[in-house]
């Protein structure tokens, strides 16, 4: 034990804990417990008197629910008080994960700031690596396993000095599981360490394998301690029972007691420690100046059958979205504050705990948005209905909605969405067992709830389609594009943007313009979404609130009084920064460049003119000089037509084949060809050939090249959305399939790919890009990676600026919202075609 709980100070009185102005904290959250599984909620074999008193003493809750039906989604929601559309966590951690991003506000953090101590017993699954812990935070002590109790050891965990090993381990045999679980495929290291958890104390292994069977009473134990040590200030426990989540353990006190099998032995184990804390604190005089909460994290396992929990009468468990995955037993005690024996089917939500426990600790506003409601109110007046509604959120994404008695879920409440599932209504009020579907019968109400469930999702007001597919893009490139473009046109870009990078010398050597490079880049991306201009819509007047505040930026980046001038003879990084704008702005001749003051227009010119005096080298970066020379002429009239006529006829020399071009003379496997080549050498050839009409048959050739190019493309994206990370510029990330989304917008595509099938593949790939903790830092700017933060990847030439050309993946947004590509059904894609094996076309190379 640590020495800090060793050490028992002399009891506090009673007096002294009156005098306290702030209430004390107790949730204690077990994890897949079931509706039914406790005395006051009818289970008719399991025992839970110390429960049952809770709720006798308190109010008990009929309709409360959880934001997630797994576990590190429902518990990261009850912390923060945020929806999982929002906290960035959306399904299950495993070992050695990050976890919750660090710039998500606990409870715990909040509650610190309040003066409170805290301390977190048992389960965390919120992240076991260093900085994702506990300890991490807000939490001042922690004692548990880390995530789930079936899972394994981390390889870069810690062991404590002191750490005791069991069941004939040693550190060097420890240290061979970790080893193992570092060299093996997931599968394998579930086969062979699967239940071998490790037991931590702060942020290290104190116990290895720990002993299961002995892990609820320790925690309850240490939560006492906890207290003990901490009576001069008011505290948070948050005891979390990593039961009776499979696998079950019971200590000999309990084995074999219950009439439910093991899952009860293990139930009324808990209840049994549960009444000790209860006890205590009526003992220490706590009673009335603490608020306690039990509840589980999600509904029971239902496939472990005996095993597992019930949640009669409620449909589903774990894993689904049926009233039995997200709905669960939750008692509330506060004894002088919370009435007595009150039973409540007011809707309440796990999200409102942050709110509702802040309001008591003295706090009522927050720096971070929250979704839960403060119900205090309800606590002290019970008959009072809080919320009407509440919406279900599975992998980040909204799925259904209740509104008083009816529950809408339009893609099924099954765990897993199959072929032939059809959109459910019902009636919990009628059919709180969720068997009689009358999706068909109240049309009206269909309608009523489908407006609804567009409150809960990020900007879903943009409701041009009938996929939400459209929303997502929109808002993704919102979330990468406005702080580059909303600080630019404040003037504070080089002030604020974050210059991360790799240690090299050629990087750290222009820090000082390097914030220009996020300019170009970003607004290439977004500038055909700008084309499409403003209307009265909701996406419209966001575009107009984008296109003038571009247009703001774009004057501050030229005007040489402002703090965030482009010095064009700074660097040769300026001939870059303005090749990507002169892109974005040929894609925006009307809402863009048609938005420009004269002043800024013409000091725009000037500034690509000055780039003449640097050498491109002998590769793609004459496709740059080239472009430059295009922007001028198609905005000014002048331009050096030998740069590009270089350019155009060294690609031609460069061309590999089957729609490939080298980086100059020389082959690499990059993705430069869609960065750069491609994109900038057609963009160029349609500039030359209204000049040079000679050029006319390459720009024929290149068009088939480009095409083949997204064809091949489509084929690299994986079922899950991967891609194979090539290339020394693989944080350009989503760039990386500039080609294929230009196919689209120039409504190119072969004819071997349907829009939907594209469409379906491009947002699999953003998903799985941008949805990854760690991919934006707590101030909303990109971070260096391909799959969240990988600082590593950080090349000789690349900072933090650099990573917006990300931007240029979601060039389809500049096809308005009826076109196919938005309104056509998702289809499967070649690879999950292939990989679930359905027929799909074999892949014919080209001669061009």
């Amino acid at each position: 034990m640590n020495n800090k709980l060793i050490f028992y100070p002399m009891l506090f009185t009673a007096g002294l804990l009156q005098a306290q102005q702030k209430p004390n904290i107790v949730i204690i959250l077990t994890d897949d417990q079931g509706y039914q599984d406790l005395g006051c909620y009818g289970s008719p074999l399991i025992q839970t008197p110390s429960i049952d008193r809770m709720a006798a003493e308190g109010l008990k809750l009929t309709d409360y629910y959880v934001s997630a039906s797994v576990s590190s989604a429902s518990r990261a929601a009850l912390l923060t008080g945020r929806l999982n559309t929002k906290n960035g966590v959306k399904g299950v951690f495993f070992p050695e994960s990050e976890g919750m991003p660090a710039e998500e506000i606990t409870l715990a953090e909040a509650l610190k700031e309040q003066g409170y101590a805290t301390g977190c017993f048992g389960k965390w699954h919120l992240g076991d690596l260093k900085g994702h812990l506990p300890t991490d935070q807000g939490f001042d002590y922690y004692y548990g396993i880390p995530y789930s109790n079936d899972m394994y050891i981390g390889p870069s965990q810690q062991f404590a000095p002191h750490a005791t090993f069991r069941e004939g381990y040693t550190l060097s045999k420890a240290l061979e599981d970790q080893e193992f679980v570092r060299t093996s495929p997931r599968a394998d290291v579930k086969k062979r360490l699967n239940n071998a958890s490790p037991l931590f104390e702060g942020d290290q292994i104190v116990e290895y394998p720990c002993d299961q069977s002995t892990t609820t009473r320790r925690y309850f134990d240490r939560a006492i301690d906890f207290v003990e040590q901490n009576h001069n200030q008011p505290f948070f426990l948050y005891i979390t029972p990593s039961m009776p989540h499979v696998p079950l353990f019971a200590s000999e006190q309990f084995k074999g007691k219950s009439k439910r099998g093991l899952y009860g032995d293990v139930v009324e184990e808990i209840d049994w420690n549960v009444g000790r804390l209860l006890n205590y604190l009526k003992e220490k005089g706590l009673e009335e100046n603490t608020l306690v909460i039990f509840t589980s994290d999600n509904g029971p396992w239902l496939s472990f059958n005996e095993e597992g929990g019930s949640a009669d009468p409620l449909r589903g468990g774990k894993f689904s979205y049926y009233d039995g995955g997200v709905r669960v037993p939750c008692i509330i005690r506060w004894k002088g504050t919370v009435s007595p024996g009150v039973t409540s089917d007011a809707i309440i939500a796990s999200i409102d705990l942050f709110p509702t426990v802040m309001h008591y600790a003295g706090q009522h506003t927050f720096s971070q948005e929250i979704d839960g409601i403060n119900v205090s109110s309800f606590l002290e007046n019970p008959s009072l209905r809080p919320r009407d509604e509440y919406v279900y959120v599975k992998a980040g994404e909204v799925h259904g909605v209740r509104k008083n008695d009816w529950v809408y879920l339009p893609k099924t409440g099954n765990s897993k969405f199959k072929e032939g599932d059809a959109p459910e209504l019902f009636n919990l009020k009628q059919d709180i067992g969720e068997s009689d579907n009358l999706h068909q019968k109240y049309p009206d109400k269909v309608k009523e709830l489908q407006a609804l469930m567009l409150k809960y999702q990020p900007l879903a007001q943009i409701q041009d389609t009938p996929n939400s597919d459209r929303q997502y893009w929109v808002r993704t490139l919102i979330k990468i594009a406005d702080p580059v473009i909303s600080n630019l046109s404040k003037d504070q870009l080089k002030k604020n943007i974050p210059v991360g990078r790799s240690s090299s010398a050629l990087a750290s050597s222009r820090e000082f313009v390097t914030h220009m490079e996020s300019v170009g880049r970003t607004i290439a991306g977004i500038a055909p979404w700008l084309e499409l201009g403003p209307d009265n819509t909701p996406e419209g007047k966001l575009r107009g609130k984008y296109i003038q505040m571009t247009c703001e930026a774009l004057a501050n980046s030229v005007n040489p009084e402002a703090n965030d001038y482009f010095n064009s003879t700074a660097t040769r990084q300026i001939l870059v920064n303005s090749a990507f704008l002169i892109q974005g702005l040929l894609q925006s001749p009307t809402q863009l460049w048609g938005n420009l003051d004269a002043t800024t227009r013409q000091r725009l010119i000037e500034q690509w003119k000055s780039t003449r005096t640097m050498k491109p080298g002998n590769n793609n970066w004459l496709l740059f000089s080239a472009m430059v020379e295009c922007g001028l002429k198609e905005f000014s009239g002048d331009w050096h037509f030998p740069t590009v006529e270089k350019a155009l006829n060294a690609h031609k020399e460069w061309y590999k084949g089957d729609g490939i071009y080298g980086d100059g003379a020389d082959f690499h496997l990059d993705y430069y060809n869609s960065y750069v080549i491609h994109p900038l050498l057609l963009q160029v050839l349609k500039v030359t050939v209204k000049q040079e009409p000679s050029f006319q048959s390459f720009l024929d050739e290149e068009w088939v090249r480009f095409v083949r190019y997204a064809e091949i493309q489509e084929r690299m994206i994986a079922p899950d959305g991967s891609y194979p990370v090539l290339g020394r510029s693989v944080s350009y990330r989503s760039a990386a399939f500039q080609v294929l989304g230009a196919c689209a917008l120039f409504r190119k595509l072969p004819e071997s790919l349907a829009p939907g099938q594209v469409r379906g593949a491009m947002t699999a790939m953003l998903k799985r890009l941008f949805d990854q903790p760690g991919t934006f830092d707590k101030d909303g700017w990109l971070t260096i990676g391909v799959c969240g933060n990988q600082p590593e990847l950080g090349d000789t030439y690349l900072s933090t600026p650099c990573v917006y050309l990300c931007s240029l993946g979601f060039l389809p947004l500049g096809l308005p919202a009826d076109a196919a590509f938005w309104c056509d059904t998702a289809q499967a894609w070649t690879s999950v075609k292939a990989f679930s094996g359905e027929p799909f076309p074999i892949d014919k190379f080209i001669k061009q």
